[in-house]
């Protein structure tokens, strides 16, 4: 489960990477709809019933998706929100993501104990639903309204 789960580390560090290597190409919003698309196809490759491989490229997939998507909406502030309001913004984009870092692992060993780790395809849904949505919200607020 250790050497599985280093893959969704891998898959963030090969997409921050090459994140930054398209960003000159690409726009920022781009980038940001297909790591939320990636995230969505890893997680639900892990609902599928396969072989450990699978779930292997499941796991890579998410992060991989979710790698170039902080970097990017962060990048994408001072656009959205106007470089005067940008630092109180970016401030709290850290702390929500410090937050969810925090608070995510030790939610699901709780959860997990309760019912089964058999849940962690959908706690992984959940959280992609929560990042979509607060992402939407994100949207709505911003100054341009346009993704």
């Amino acid at each position: 489960a250790a050497s599985l789960i280093s893959l969704y580390y891998v898959g963030i560090m090969i997409s921050r990477v090459l994140s930054g290597i398209l960003s000159a190409k690409v726009k920022t919003q781009n980038i940001v709809g297909v790591g939320y698309g990636l995230m969505l196809v890893g997680a639900v490759l892990l609902f599928i019933p396969l072989s450990p491989i699978v779930k292997a490229v499941a796991l890579f997939t998410v992060g991989f998706g979710n790698g170039q998507t902080f970097p990017n909406l962060t990048h994408l502030t001072p656009t959205s929100f106007g470089k005067e309001y940008s630092q109180s913004v970016v401030s709290s984009e850290m702390l929500f993501a410090n937050l969810g870092i925090l608070v995510s692992p030790p939610l699901f060993g709780v959860l997990a104990q309760k019912f089964s780790t058999e849940i962690f395809p959908f706690f992984i849904i959940v959280l992609w639903a929560f990042t979509a949505l607060f992402t939407l919200a994100y949207i709505k607020k911003s100054k341009t309204q346009k993704f």
